[in-house]
């Protein structure tokens, strides 16, 4: 190499490193702000649901039936508001806490995540063995613990949940396969997004409409994606792809 190309080399790698810096601490900053930010709208939520339960404790006999409903309503919504900080505190994490990258067996995530579903599970098949993968294996039980809860929520009346995996040239593909509602296509990309839910909130057991924004930035973190596809006959396929490295 000429001294010019070696000098703008030189400048190259020293950008480069600066970028990494500020990048760290920006990740810092946000990390910090995310959390006081959660703990200072989880403090209030926490004095909204006290003051009321305070005035019902000492004026409940005096209110009407209007009144106690309204103070249920409320109470209901700061538990829901809660909920809500939490799962904005758990996002945050997942963007900016350090991978422990580890050689990851997805049967035993697998596994754990089954657990986590208890009578449910027995709705899961699983086309094993599954493969290997380079991850944080806490996050990566996180992401299969929110597809699989997502498959036996939207499931049918006899729910039915298979997980597979291929392995190609490049990449690793996971697929979890329901018999389910199905997705419309024009809703694929929605059901990622965060707090997005297609159905009314009381609807499906409830829930905030995060599990899968979770599990897309948790497969983005490793290098992957996930994608929609509908399922053959009915219900829908969630597909992680990982890159082999």
């Amino acid at each position: 190499m000429t001294k010019e190309t070696v000098r703008r080399v030189a400048e190259l790698e020293a950008a480069l490193k600066e970028s990494e810096r500020e990048l760290a601490a920006c990740m810092a900053d946000f990390e910090s702000f995310s959390y006081v930010v959660t703990h200072d709208l989880k403090e209030s939520a926490r004095g909204i649901s006290s003051f009321i339960a305070i005035l019902e404790r000492e004026h409940g006999a005096e209110m009407s039936e209007a009144m106690h409903d309204l103070f249920t309503f409320v109470q209901r919504s700061s538990i829901r508001l809660n909920k809500r900080i939490d799962a904005l505190h758990e996002l945050a994490s997942v963007r900016t806490k350090p991978l422990r990258v580890q050689e990851v067996e997805l049967d035993v995530v697998v596994k754990d995540a089954l657990a986590g579903l208890g009578d449910r599970s027995a709705a899961v098949s699983v086309n094993g063995p599954l493969p290997r993968v380079r991850g944080d294996v806490r996050l990566l039980g996180r992401m299969f613990s929110a597809l699989l809860h997502n498959a036996v929520t939207f499931a049918s009346d006899e729910p039915r949940v298979e997980v597979s995996a291929t392995t190609a040239a490049h990449a690793i593909e996971v697929c979890v396969r329901d018999h389910g509602i199905g997705i419309a296509p024009e809703h694929h990309a929605a059901v990622f997004e965060i707090f997005r839910r297609l159905h009314g909130r009381e609807a499906y057991g409830g829930g905030l409409g995060m599990g899968l924004a979770v599990a897309k930035r948790i497969a983005e973190r490793h290098g992957g994606r996930i994608s929609v596809r509908p399922g053959e006959g009915a219900g829908t396929e969630l597909v992680v792809r990982f890159a082999l490295v």
